[in-house]
């Protein structure tokens, strides 16, 4: 599959998030950490944040994982 560049630009003297986040697989049928391929929790910079058994700095909302600097 190619990779289509969907927007280019730049922002001198800051780092800026766009488009998608990291997340992490989850078991089965639970919001619990697996191999399923389906996202349980994204990875937030807030290492407060605990979502079940996944390493802390999780989140189950992406409002929580997308930060912009």
């Amino acid at each position: 599959m190619p990779i289509l560049q969907r927007y280019s630009n730049i922002k001198n003297g800051e780092i800026v998030f766009i488009g998608n986040t990291l997340g992490l697989s989850k078991a089965a049928d639970a919001n619990r950490a697996g191999t399923l391929g389906s996202i349980g929790a994204f990875i937030s910079p807030d290492s407060s944040l605990k979502v079940n058994d996944f390493p802390a700095g999780q989140s189950v909302t992406v409002e929580f994982a997308v930060t912009v600097i």
